[in-house]
Formats: C-alpha cells, sequence, structure tokens
C-alpha cells in the first residue's frame, strides 16, 4: 500500500502532470507539423484532430501541474510566484520558463481556436511559430 501513497502524493502528481502536458503539447507540435507533409494528405484530418485535442489536453495537464504546485508542502508557491515569470522563492529560472512556455502555448491556443478569422491567415501563422520556443 506504500505505492499507492507514493504515487498519489503531492510529488509525484506535481511531476505526472508536468510530464504528462509535455507528452501531449509535443504530440500537439508534431501532429501539426505532420499534418503539413503532403505525403500524408490522406491523414491530414486525423492529424488535425490530434493537434487539437492534444494540444488542450496538455494546458489543462499544465494547469494541474501549477495548481498541484500552489498547494505542495514541500516547496509551496504562491500563485503570483507562478504567474509572474523569475518570481518564484524555489527554483526561479525554471520556474520562469514554465511559466513564460505556459503562457506562449496559451495565447497559440486561444488565438488558434478564437481569434484565427480575426487575425488572418498571415498574422495567425506568425503567431503559430511561438510554439516552438514554448
Amino acid at each position: 500500500m506504500d505505492w499507492m501513497k507514493w504515487l498519489f502524493s503531492t510529488w509525484t502528481m506535481i511531476r505526472l502532470s508536468g510530464l504528462t502536458g509535455h507528452f501531449f503539447l509535443t504530440l500537439s507540435v508534431l501532429a501539426g507539423l505532420l499534418g503539413s507533409f503532403p505525403a500524408l494528405k490522406k491523414q491530414k484530418a486525423r492529424l488535425h484532430n490530434i493537434h487539437l485535442y492534444s494540444g488542450w489536453a496538455g494546458l489543462l495537464a499544465i494547469i494541474l501541474h501549477a495548481t498541484l504546485i500552489v498547494v505542495d508542502t514541500y516547496a509551496p508557491l504562491t500563485i503570483l510566484e507562478i504567474i509572474i515569470p523569475g518570481n518564484a522563492s524555489y527554483e526561479p529560472l525554471w520556474n520562469a520558463f514554465g511559466t513564460i512556455s505556459l503562457y506562449l502555448f496559451g495565447f497559440v491556443l486561444v488565438t488558434s481556436d478564437f481569434l484565427k478569422e480575426m487575425l488572418g491567415k498571415t498574422l495567425w501563422k506568425l503567431t503559430h511559430w511561438l510554439v516552438l520556443p514554448a
């Protein structure tokens, strides 16, 4: 029963949610890139769905990750420490990278799903490239 206690500990869940978010966001980027290859034209619709749903699943996993960091007792961070890059009391550089990454991915998801027509194709494509540094 000790493994169950370990598996559902805050420490483990923080890491699992972070890795899950990273996995889904990487899958989303790969599916988006593969969807642009002419050789995979027949799979374009399937790749587009994977691209969309894995992006949102990744964002939700990262939000869970950040929420668990707030309730963690080992190195708890406040909400302000999480949302302001470089403001964290524990590992400020790595937390800043995570926060900036979350903002970039969130921006791309919101502009793609809700503002695509308003931005136009050229500006939308430019904003979409922000996933690479994220």
